[in-house]
C-alpha cells in the first residue's frame, strides 16, 4: 500500500500548508528518512535533521515503519485543521526495556512550537503512561512488545478533543486549551515524535516504531444540535441580590450537523436539593437552525420563584425533530445556588445609614448559615464613607457559639479609589485568589478597614435579625454582638457565592466510593466497589463546569482504584462525578498546594 500525500499551493510561515493524511512508510526504503520524505509533510523540529530512520525491523503493515530513537525530534505537517470533526490514528509499537513520547501541535512553525497535549510512555519496569492535555494529567497502562493504535478525535465545532488507547477512552479536554490548561486554538497542524519517555533521567531509555499514521475527516451526522452555552441566573451567584425574585434562565443551542433541524425546543428543569424536578419550562422555540448557526433562548424574570431556603440545579434540554446524532450533549451542564436560610440574606436595596469605626484594623461582620457546601468567590460590600487610599480586606471566620473563631480565608487586598455617601453607597467586590471552599454550616463575612477614616459600611433596620452581626476593634482577639450593643442594623456585607452540586438521592454503589488524600497538593485515588460487572465513567469538572478529564471502563467489578493526578492544575475545589450504567455520583475534591 502506498502513501498518500497532498499539498496545496498556500504559503504559511514554516512551509506549505500541506497536509499529510497517510503514511505506512513502505514507499521509502530503510536508513535515514531526512533525504527520502516530501517536505511538505515531514520536517526535523525547527528544521534540523530529525535523526529518525526508516526500519524493518517492526511493522504493523507491509514491511517498515519509522523509528525514534533517544533524542530523534521528527514533525508530521498536518495542515491547519480547524473544523469539523478530525480522526488521527497511528500505530505504535515500543519494545520492552524503552519508553516514547509525542505531542500534538496547535500551531508549529520552523521558530516555535505550540503544545496542545502531551503524551508520555513508560518502560515496562514503569508500566504506566501519561496524558497531559486540558489542565489535567492522565495515568493509563503502556503495553510493550505488541502494535498499539493510538487515536486521537477533535470536534472543533464543539472544541472538544478525546484520545483513545488501545481502543478505550483515556482522556477528553477542550482543544482549545495548552497542557496546562492554559486557553489555545482551537486547532491542530502537526505531530511531535521526539525520542524521551515518562520518567526520563531515571534509567528510562526511549525508542518507538510507528506505522500506519492515518488523518481522517469524519462528516457530521446529518442532524446534531448542542447546548453550547447557557447562562446561570444571576441573581442566585450573589447573596446580596433579591432572593424573591425568579430566576432569569437562558441557553444557546448550535446546530453542529450537516443538515438543517426542525422544529428545536429547549426545556429548561429546575430541581431542588432532594433532586425532585419543582419547575419545567419551555424557554424558546424555532422552526428550523441551519447547519452552523446558533439561537439563543431566555426568558424574562417571570418564570419560577424559589423559596427562601434550599438550592437548585438548573438543566437545561434541546430536542428536534429529527433523530439526533448525539444525544448526550443535547443537556445543560446543571448547576447549584444556594439560598441561606436567614431573612437578611435578602437585600431590598434600601440602606439608610452607615456603620463604622475609627480605628485601624476594625472588623465589621455578618453571619449567615449555608445549607449546602458552597464554594465562595469573595464578599461583596457597600460603604458611605472612607478615604481615597484607604485599604480595606474581606475574610471568612468560621462560628463557635456564634462568635467568630477561626480565620479561614481572607481576599485581595482593595484599595478605595472612590468615596461614597449615604444614599449614594460604593459597591466593591472583595475577591479571593482562589475559591474559598466551605462545608454547609454558620460562618462570618467580615470586612477590615486598615485606615482610620471610618468607613461607614452600608446598613438597614428592614432585614436586621438579632445575633447576626459582629464586630471587633482590636483585629479579631475580641468580639461583640452589635444588635446586643444597641446597632440593630443589618450590615451589606454578603458572600458572592459560585456554582456548586448538590446532594441528591444517592446509589447503592455510592457508599462505597472514597476519595484520599482528600484534600490533596498533588495525586489522589478514587476507590470503589462494585459487587456485578457495569459500564462505568469518570468525569472531571472544574468549579466553572469544563469538562477536564473523562475516563471509560466497560464491564468492570470488584474493588476499583482510579488515581488522578492534578498537580497541573490551579488550587482549588474539583468535580468528580462516577457514572454506573446511567446512575450517577458526585464528590468534591479539594486541590491545596
Amino acid at each position: 500500500m502506498k502513501k498518500i500525500l497532498l499539498s496545496f499551493v498556500l504559503f504559511i510561515p514554516f512551509l506549505l500548508s500541506a497536509q499529510l493524511t497517510m503514511d505506512d512508510f513502505d514507499s521509502y526504503t530503510t536508513g535515514d528518512f531526512d533525504s527520502q520524505w516530501n517536505a511538505a509533510n515531514w520536517v526535523g523540529w525547527f528544521g534540523n535533521p530529525s535523526g529518525s530512520v526508516i526500519s524493518d525491523e517492526q511493522a504493523n503493515s507491509g514491511t517498515n515503519s519509522v523509528k525514534i530513537e533517544t533524542n530523534n525530534d521528527l514533525v508530521a505537517l498536518l495542515g491547519t485543521l480547524d473544523n469539523g470533526t478530525y480522526e488521527i490514528t497511528f500505530q505504535q509499537y515500543i519494545p520492552t526495556g524503552f519508553g516514547a513520547y509525542l505531542n500534538m501541535q496547535h500551531n508549529y512553525t520552523n521558530s516555535a512550537g505550540d503544545w496542545a497535549a502531551e503524551l508520555y510512555f513508560g518502560n515496562d519496569v514503569l508500566g504506566t503512561a501519561t496524558i497531559a492535555a486540558g489542565g489535567a494529567v492522565t495515568p493509563f497502562n503502556v503495553s510493550h512488545d505488541e502494535w498499539v493504535e493510538n487515536r486521537f478525535v477533535f470536534n472543533f465545532n464543539s472544541d472538544l478533543a478525546e484520545y483513545y488507547y488501545k481502543g478505550i477512552l483515556v482522556a477528553t479536554w477542550p482543544v482549545s486549551t495548552i497542557p496546562n490548561g492554559g486557553p489555545g486554538l482551537n486547532q491542530i497542524n502537526a505531530i511531535n515524535f521526539f525520542g524521551t519517555c515518562l520518567n526520563d533521567g531515571s534509567g528510562c531509555e526511549s525508542s518507538a516504531y510507528y506505522d500506519d499514521i492515518l488523518i481522517t475527516f469524519i462528516p457530521p451526522p446529518p442532524f446534531e444540535v448542542a447546548i453550547s452555552s447557557f447562562a446561570p441566573p444571576s441573581e442566585y451567584t450573589n447573596v446580596p441580590l433579591p432572593h424573591v425574585q425568579p430566576f432569569n434562565l437562558e441557553a444557546e443551542v448550535s446546530n453542529q450537523g450537516g443538515e438543517q433541524v426542525t422544529s428545536l425546543e429547549v426545556t429548561a428543569n429546575i430541581y431542588d436539593s432532594n433532586n425532585a424536578l419543582v419547575y419545567s419550562e419551555s424557554i424558546g422555540s424555532a422552526a428550523t437552525l441551519d447547519p452552523g448557526a446558533s439561537v439563543t433562548f431566555n426568558t424574562p424574570p417571570t418564570a419560577f420563584t424559589p423559596s427562601l431556603i434550599d438550592a437548585y440545579t438548573v438543566e437545561y434540554i434541546a430536542a428536534i425533530n429529527e433523530m439526533d446524532g448525539d444525544e448526550s450533549n443535547n443537556i445543560g451542564q446543571t448547576f447549584a445556588y444556594t439560598v441561606t436560610d436567614s431573612i437578611y440574606a435578602r437585600d431590598d436595596g434600601n440602606y439608610t445609614d452607615g456603620l463604622g469605626t475609627n480605628n485601624q484594623s476594625s472588623l465589621l461582620g455578618q453571619t449567615f448559615n449555608l445549607i449546602v457546601d458552597a464554594d465562595v468567590k469573595g464578599i461583596q460590600m457597600s460603604f458611605g464613607g472612607g478615604a481615597t487610599g484607604d485599604t480595606i480586606l474581606g475574610h471568612i471566620y468560621t462560628l463557635n457559639n456564634g462568635v467568630p473563631d477561626l480565620l479561614s480565608y481572607t481576599t485581595e487586598p482593595f484599595v478605595i479609589d472612590t468615596t461614597g455617601a449615604i444614599g449614594s453607597e460604593v459597591y466593591v467586590d472583595l475577591l479571593f485568589a482562589e475559591m474559598a471552599p466551605l462545608f454547609a454550616g454558620n460562618y462570618a463575612f467580615i470586612v477590615e478597614q486598615r485606615g482610620n477614616t471610618n468607613l461607614l459600611t452600608s446598613t438597614t433596620p428592614n432585614i436586621f435579625t438579632l445575633g447576626t452581626t459582629v464586630a471587633s476593634l482590636d483585629g479579631g482577639t475580641n468580639w461583640d454582638d452589635l444588635g446586643a450593643l444597641g446597632f440593630a442594623l443589618s450590615l451589606n456585607i454578603r458572600p458572592i457565592l459560585g456554582p456548586i452540586m448538590v446532594a441528591t438521592e444517592e446509589p447503592a454503589f455510592a457508599a462505597d466510593v472514597s476519595i484520599a488524600p482528600n484534600p490533596t497538593s498533588d495525586e489522589t485515588i478514587l476507590s470503589l466497589s462494585l459487587s456485578e460487572n457495569h459500564d462505568l465513567q469518570l468525569d472531571l469538572f472544574n468549579i466553572q463546569g469544563q469538562l477536564l478529564y473523562s475516563k471509560a471502563d466497560k464491564n468492570v467489578t470488584g474493588y476499583l482504584q482510579y488515581p488522578l493526578s492534578l498537580r497541573h492544575l490551579p488550587d482549588g475545589m474539583y468535580f468528580i462525578r462516577i457514572n454506573v450504567d446511567g446512575e450517577m455520583v458526585s464528590r468534591k475534591i479539594n486541590l491545596v498546594k
